[in-house]
C-alpha cells in the first residue's frame, strides 16, 4: 500500500487520477505532487475516532491494509455514540421520550456493531479501547470543562461520568483532562508510529475536538521527552463538511477527493490507494453498523471510494519580529512579511446571508520578546454587534505548573474592549491589548499569560448573542525558533 501526500501547485491541468466526469469537483488551476510513503511491517498505527463508525468512515481501507501488511494496529474510540439520531432511537424504541438506559443500552449496541466491523479489516477486539465519553459533548469539554471539580454533564445520559463498565478509565470524569489523561496512557502503552485523528476543519465539535485532544497529548508527551524524535506522523481525516463528500452514493471506482473550497488552500493532503480486497473489506465492514445504515445509507456509502484522503498535520512556526515592531493599532502595513497562519476557505451560509462582519478570512500571528501578535480579517468591516472570540492553550516546559494559567479565553468588541473568560465569567483582560478598524483586528497577548510557552494550540469564533456564527479551525502554533518568515 501507498500513502500519496500531495501539495498545491499552479497550474493548468488536473491531477492524472480524476476520473472523467469528476474535473468540477477539483480546483482546475491546481496540480498535485504525488509522493510515495509505504505501509510496512513494523509500524505501529493508532487510529482515534470520535464516535462508532467514525473509524470505518475515515479509515477503514487503511487499518485493513495495514493489518495485512503485518503493522500493529489500535483503535480508540472516544465516545460511543449514545446520542447520535434521538429521531432514531425514538423510531427503534416507538417512545417520544428516551430514558438516560435507553440510551446507554444503544451505546452498547454500537459498540457491539464497531467490534464486528473492525473484525471484518482484521482487528481484533483486544486492539480497540472504548473510552466512554459523552457523545457531543467533547468540544464543551475542551473549551469549557476542562477541570476536574467542573465535569461536562451529558444531555442524553445525564451524568458527569462514564457509565460504562468497559470504559478505559471506569468512571472516567466528563472533563478535558480526563480525556487527556487517557490519551497520553494509550499513546506510551502503544508507541504509534502513526496516529490517524479526525480533521480540525470538520464540522462537528466531537471530531475537531477529538483532534485537539490527540494532540495535546501528543504535544505535552513530546515535551515531557515521551515520545521519539520527531514523534508519530499524524494523519487527519474528514467527516463532516457541507455537502461533502460528492457525489453521494456508493462510488467505489472514484477517488476522494477535498471538498473543492480546500483544494484551492495550501492544506497538505495524503491518499491512501486501497485495493480491491480493501474496498470490499471496508464496504463489508460498514455494513455492520445497521442502527445507522437504516437512517444515513447514502452518506455513508459515500465514503466507500478508492481512496481514502488524509490532512498532514504539521505545527505552524510563528515568526520573530523586532521589539515595537508591531503597533496593535488595526492597520495592516506593519504585517508585511507576515503570512496567515489560519485560512477559512470560504463564507459559510449564515455569515453570508446574516452577518458578513462575522466571516472570518484569515488570520496572522507573529512574536517578539514580549507578546504573541495575532491580526483577525474579517470579510467585511467590525462591528460591536458580534463578540470575536480567540482562544490560547499554552503547552511548554515553563508553564506546566498551574493549568489554568495556560489557558486563555479572550472576548474582544469593538473598538478595543477585552476581556477574559473564567471560572467566574468574563472579567478585564488587563494586560492584553486590543484593537480593530475596519476589517481588521488585532490583539497582543503578552506570553507570561501563557506560561512562556513552546507552543500554543489556539482557535478563532465569531458570536452574535451567544451563536456561533463562524470559526477557524484550530491550529498548533510553534514558538521554537527564531526569524522573520514562515
Amino acid at each position: 500500500m501507498k500513502l500519496l501526500p500531495w501539495r498545491r501547485r499552479r497550474e493548468t491541468a488536473v491531477p492524472a487520477f480524476v476520473p472523467q466526469g469528476a474535473e468540477d469537483r477539483v480546483a482546475a488551476p491546481l496540480a498535485f505532487h504525488w509522493h510515495a510513503l509505504s505501509v510496512e511491517k513494523g509500524q505501529r498505527w493508532l487510529v482515534v475516532a470520535p464516535h462508532c463508525d467514525d473509524e470505518i468512515l475515515g479509515a477503514g481501507g487503511l487499518l485493513h491494509q495495514a493489518v495485512q501488511a503485518g503493522c500493529a494496529v489500535r483503535v480508540v474510540l472516544l465516545t460511543n455514540g449514545d446520542g447520535y439520531n434521538r429521531t432514531a432511537l425514538r423510531g427503534q424504541s416507538r417512545r417520544l421520550r428516551l430514558t438516560p438506559a435507553q440510551y446507554i443500552e444503544f451505546a452498547y449496541r454500537r459498540q457491539r456493531e464497531t467490534l464486528a466491523a473492525l473484525e471484518v479489516l482484521g482487528v481484533s477486539p483486544a486492539e480497540v479501547v472504548f473510552c466512554g465519553y459523552p457523545d457531543r459533548g467533547l468540544a464543551a469539554m475542551w473549551e469549557d470543562h476542562w477541570e476536574f471539580h467542573r465535569p461536562y454533564r451529558s444531555r442524553f445520559t445525564r451524568v458527569t461520568r462514564s457509565p460504562y463498565d468497559n470504559s478505559r478509565t471506569r468512571g472516567a470524569v466528563f472533563c478535558g483532562e480526563s480525556v487527556v489523561r487517557d490519551l497520553e496512557e494509550i499513546l506510551r502503552e502503544f508507541r504509534p508510529t502513526h496516529v490517524v485523528v479526525p480533521h480540525p476543519h470538520d464540522s462537528h465539535g466531537d471530531h475537531w475536538a477529538g483532534c485537539c485532544f490527540t494532540l495535546y497529548a501528543l504535544e505535552r508527551l513530546r515535551q515531557r521527552g515521551r515520545l521519539p524524535v520527531g514523534g508519530p506522523m499524524v494523519l487527519q481525516y474528514l467527516v463532516h463538511q457541507g455537502i461533502w463528500p460528492r457525489p453521494r452514493g456508493l462510488r467505489a471506482r472514484i477517488p476522494m477527493m477535498p471538498p473543492k473550497a480546500y483544494a484551492y488552500l495550501p492544506f497538505r493532503w495524503t491518499a491512501v490507494e486501497l485495493g480491491r480486497e480493501a474496498v470490499e473489506r471496508k464496504l463489508q465492514a460498514l455494513r455492520c453498523y445497521r442502527s445507522q445504515m437504516v437512517f444515513m445509507r447514502q452518506y455513508l456509502l459515500s465514503f466507500v471510494r478508492r481512496t481514502e484522503l488524509f490532512g498532514l498535520f504539521e505545527p505552524l512556526s510563528v515568526p520573530w519580529v523586532d521589539d515595537g515592531a508591531i503597533l496593535v493599532d488595526g492597520e495592516a502595513y506593519d504585517w508585511d512579511g507576515v503570512d496567515n497562519v489560519a485560512l477559512n476557505p470560504r463564507s459559510h451560509l449564515v455569515t453570508r446571508r446574516v452577518g458578513r462582519s462575522a466571516d472570518i478570512r484569515s488570520v496572522a500571528a507573529c512574536r517578539d520578546g514580549q507578546n504573541l501578535y495575532l491580526r483577525m480579517e474579517l470579510r467585511h468591516r467590525v462591528v460591536n454587534d458580534y463578540l470575536y472570540g480567540i482562544s490560547l492553550y499554552g503547552v511548554g516546559a515553563a508553564s506546566r505548573g498551574d493549568e489554568t494559567r495556560r489557558r486563555l479565553r479572550i472576548g474582544l468588541q469593538v473598538p478595543d474592549r477585552v476581556r477574559i473568560k473564567g471560572e467566574g465569567g468574563w472579567q478585564p483582560a488587563g494586560d492584553i491589548v486590543a484593537r480593530a478598524l475596519r476589517s481588521q483586528l488585532e490583539v497582543a497577548v503578552p506570553l507570561s499569560l501563557l506560561g512562556w510557552p513552546e507552543r500554543v494550540f489556539f482557535g478563532v469564533e465569531t458570536r452574535f448573542r451567544g451563536l456561533v456564527m463562524d470559526r477557524v479551525a484550530w491550529q498548533v502554533l510553534d514558538f521554537v525558533g527564531k526569524g522573520r518568515g514562515m
